[in-house]
């Protein structure tokens, strides 16, 4: 089971990204659309934010256009957008980018075609209208030269190559990432040969291990086809065009968390940033465990629930510090926290009633593990003490897992606390008129000669009493190892009944007295025949 963690966690993966693919898809990643951007100022809040749009050539951003009268950022962009779409069609000359004047606003022509009009929303601080209008036309005729550039075939062809270059070096690496991860898994477990099976299997921290090292190798061969795809994708104008719509759907805003709004990118990287910290969490927790608590002696159960507590204190204080940093006020979510904890409280009361039964039964060390115990009808050896539950080992070998707040609740027998020793008795009947002198002594022989009983405190004999068909005795001794006394038990009725027999000594039958009186018999006689004279003599 363990060995399939981390196929598991790779189907995982493999799912997220494609269902992240598929809404990607699904939301119009390949479309040609602006990606709505807001432009916050440091001292205004964001629901007052000034809202841009970028214009887009072959996947770079050239400049920022925001709403002007009747026309929002969007429709502005989408004109310029379709102006520089219709030349590059068909260039069939050099681009013509000119500014005027028309109306008392400024104007940007290309190839005496009305492409933009620069109003007061579009222009950076400390500029007019005329230094910001030429500033972007001697942006578009450079990067219009470059799109022209990026067209003809001899460009095609040497990107096509560097392209294979490219996806070469990726394909190389993936193989030996993947090569090494195997090695790393034949390390762990050596096989399935028949002389390995009999090794000892690996630990929980060396399965750790390996299960951190494999999804580290995943995540290193997925980044790698990342980086050659996005690099490759960039040297193409169309492939450059719908790489940066596919990645302007995870960073367009879409949820206003705190002071900001977030895009899909940033609740991705948030949801990283957790599972890194629960990852973090888990290694500090384990690495205390082997270099501390290993070291101190500490019971099992002890440190299971100081682990337990450690973790959630530790996940508790980096969420919230994650948290902060990323925006959101902790104090904003007391409200809803305070609500969601009702509820669970309500629904999770016996699970939080055995959390903190296991809290307690590890610290008052009425339980621990290895001990024989008893609860009710289920007797076995404590194998696990949980945050929830506690596993019992019956002598059937047999796993029951019974909730903690039971050993609280209910009368507990515990026959390892505080000292091991206990004692067992052997109920022995035996026939009236039998020597009791050498009762006791076979007896104690039987005790003397075996050789898991104590021999202090020494086996005695008690004469319980006289029963309706034998004299009732018992062997009284003492063990070290309660969980086998049912064992000792049978073995010591084996030897009882053979030193019985040497000894002449009679095991009895039950025995009853039947007394019938016959005077009652008699009458009934006498009046049976006198109704027989009576019938005769008729």
């Amino acid at each position: 089971m363990n060995r399939s963690r981390p196929q598991m966690l790779t189907k995982i993966l493999r799912f997220t990204l494609l269902i992240v693919w598929t809404m990607t898809i699904a939301t119009g990643g390949f479309s040609h659309a602006p990606t709505i951007a807001i432009a916050t100022a440091t001292d205004s809040p964001p629901l007052t934010a000034r809202v841009v749009a970028p214009v887009v050539l072959d996947g770079r951003e050239l400049f920022e256009l925001g709403a002007a009268g009747p026309f929002s950022a969007r429709e502005r962009v989408q004109r310029v957008e379709t102006g520089l779409r219709q030349f590059l069609r068909s260039p069939s000359q050099d681009p013509e980018v000119v500014t005027a004047s028309l109306n008392g606003n400024e104007t940007i022509r290309l190839n005496d075609r009305h492409l933009l009009t620069v109003t007061d929303s579009d222009i950076e601080p400390g500029l007019t209208t005329t230094e910001q209008a030429e500033i972007w036309r001697d942006l578009l005729i450079v990067e219009l030269q470059r799109a022209i550039q990026e067209r003809q075939p001899k460009y095609f062809q040497d990107q096509q190559l560097k392209a294979l270059q490219i996806l070469g070096v990726a394909a190389i690496l993936y193989l030996l990432s993947w090569e090494l991860d195997v090695i790393l898994r034949r390390r762990l477990h050596p096989g399935d040969s028949p002389q390995s099976k009999s090794e000892v299997s690996p630990s929980n921290a060396d399965q750790m291990r390996h299960t951190l090292l494999h999804l580290s190798l995943l995540a290193a061969q997925g980044l790698g086809w990342l980086t050659a795809f996005y690099y490759t994708a960039g040297l193409f104008p169309q492939s450059r065009q719908w790489r940066y719509n596919f990645i302007a759907n995870f960073t367009r805003p879409i949820l206003l968390l705190g002071d900001r709004y977030s895009s899909i990118l940033d609740l991705v990287l948030l949801l990283g940033m957790v599972v890194g910290l629960w990852f973090a969490v888990i290694w500090v927790t384990d690495r205390f465990r082997s270099k501390v608590l290993s070291v101190t002696g500490a019971d099992r159960g002890i440190q299971d629930i100081t682990i337990v507590l450690g973790r959630f204190v530790l996940l508790f204080v980096g969420l919230s510090i994650v948290l902060q940093v990323w925006g959101i006020d902790i104090a904003s979510l007391a409200v809803l926290l305070s609500a969601l904890s009702v509820g669970i409280g309500f629904g999770l009361q016996n699970i939080a009633n055995n959390f903190i039964s296991g809290i307690i039964i590890s610290f008052d060390r009425s339980m621990k593990i290895g001990d024989f115990v008893q609860l009710n009808d289920l007797m076995g050896t404590v194998e696990r003490i949980g945050t929830r539950s506690t596993e019992l080992r019956t002598l059937d070998h047999v796993s029951i897992v019974v909730p903690n707040s039971r050993f609280l609740e209910e009368a507990l027998v515990n026959w390892n606390h505080g000292n091991p020793v206990s004692r067992i008795g052997i109920p022995v009947g035996v026939a009236y008129g039998s020597d009791s002198d050498r009762v006791r002594n076979a007896l104690l022989e039987v005790a003397r000669n075996y050789e898991p009983l104590l021999l202090a405190p020494e086996p005695q004999v008690w004469f319980r009493g006289f029963g309706d068909s034998a004299l009732d005795f018992e062997l009284l001794v003492w063990i070290r190892d309660p969980q086998n006394q049912f064992k000792y038990t049978s073995e010591l009725n084996y030897r009882i009944y053979d030193a019985l027999a040497r000894y002449s000594i009679e095991i009895p039958f039950p025995q009853r007295d039947l007394h019938l009186k016959s005077i009652h018999f008699d009458s009934s006689i006498k009046a049976l025949g006198i109704q027989k004279t009576n019938a005769s003599d008729q």
